[in-house]
């Protein structure tokens, strides 16, 4: 996966009219502007602060959703007003809607620069650094919601005493549009990680045609009757460019000894060029031809990179109740991808469910 794909991951700003914004907020006279995540009241102007997302602090912080927050030390507003239902509320669906800005929100779905015992200088991080910060982060998010989910009247009236019980309900559907709002960011194609899954459904559709193209070769070896170099090296060119052309493009998807495996694969192959005895070289072919379709077809075995993203996909677009039909596989998200099954299928969740 090339970096020029990674940089389309950036987000963008996500925009609502200043109307449409007031008409969710304003509903007991403050202003919302949408482009800079601020409500203006009459004693001064709430805004949120800017997002250090290297140092984990956020201006849409989720604590917001449940009054975790003060006029002095969150706003730099020095006044006394009480912390009342109208500017808990507010300030609940002001982090509703920054939560994928850019500046002040909580997703970060830009790629990094990065530097590593290596080397001083920076650099551009990984397909596979950023695959793991992105989905760690995301899982990170998504457990906190739960918590949120799970304990909010208590932690309400821990944060904001004054609000009042009958609230409730009205305050936990911000918490449930705010959630979706984040599924619906991540999920996003060009601006999300849902490209993982469509690159992720790439690599099936490249590994299916990686067995269509092995079966030849398998066949080629059996039937070299070793007249002709050039066969030799065709039939060896194409299990290295049928193994090389998956890995070249897809190798964030493979764990570093999953992608060892097969690069000592292809290196003997490559050793075969110079084999003298007929047998034994139909022999090394086919056994190295055996061991790259094998190490193609477990992909999805044990403690696999594919089973640890779809694992943290699963939880991080589901909602740890098993008889709940999984977003990933609706027609809002996923449904058109056959992949979406397979990472319901393989993923295990209950490890993040759990906590």
């Amino acid at each position: 996966m090339s970096q020029r794909i990674l940089v389309r991951s950036i987000l963008r700003r996500a925009g609502l009219s200043v109307a449409v914004l007031c008409a969710v907020l304003g509903l007991h006279g403050a202003t919302a502007s949408a482009q800079e995540c601020r409500i203006r009241y009459p004693f001064g102007t709430v805004e949120l602060p800017l997002s250090d997302y290297r140092a984990e602090t956020y201006g849409a912080d989720l604590g917001l959703l449940y009054g975790k927050w003060e006029w002095r030390t969150t706003f730099d507003l020095h006044v006394n007003v009480a912390k009342a239902l109208l500017y808990v509320r507010d300030i609940a669906g002001l982090a509703r809607h920054c939560i994928g800005d850019v500046r002040r929100g909580r997703l970060d779905f830009a790629p990094r620069r990065v530097t590593d015992g290596q080397s001083p200088t920076p650099r551009d991080e990984t397909d596979e650094e950023y695959f793991e910060r992105v989905l760690e982060n995301l899982v990170d998010i998504r457990r906190e919601f739960a918590e949120i989910e799970l304990h909010y009247e208590t932690l309400l009236r821990q944060n904001a005493p004054l609000v009042p019980t009958s609230a409730i309900p009205s305050l936990k559907s911000i918490v449930n549009e705010a959630l979706l709002g984040m599924m619906e960011r991540s999920a996003d194609r060009s601006t999300g990680i849902g490209w993982i899954l469509v690159h992720m459904q790439d690599l099936e559709e490249a590994i299916d045609a990686f067995q269509e193209a092995h079966e030849v070769t398998r066949q080629l070896i059996t039937v070299y009757d070793g007249q002709s170099p050039f066969v030799r090296n065709a039939i060896i060119d194409r299990l290295v460019d049928n193994t090389n052309a998956v890995m070249d493009e897809y190798e964030a998807f493979f764990t570093a000894e999953r992608r060892a495996e097969l690069e000592t694969l292809v290196a003997a192959a490559d050793e075969q060029r110079e084999e003298v005895d007929l047998d034994t070289l139909k022999a090394n072919l086919t056994e190295i031809a055996n061991a790259m379709q094998t190490r193609m077809q477990d992909r999805w075995e044990g403690d696999s990179a594919l089973r640890r993203m779809a694992s943290e996909l699963k939880f991080i677009f589901g909602s740890c109740d098993p008889t709940q039909p999984h977003r990933l596989l609706s027609d809002e998200y996923f449904g058109d991808l056959p992949v979406a099954a397979r990472i319901v299928e393989e993923g295990d969740d209950a490890e993040y469910c759990a906590r």
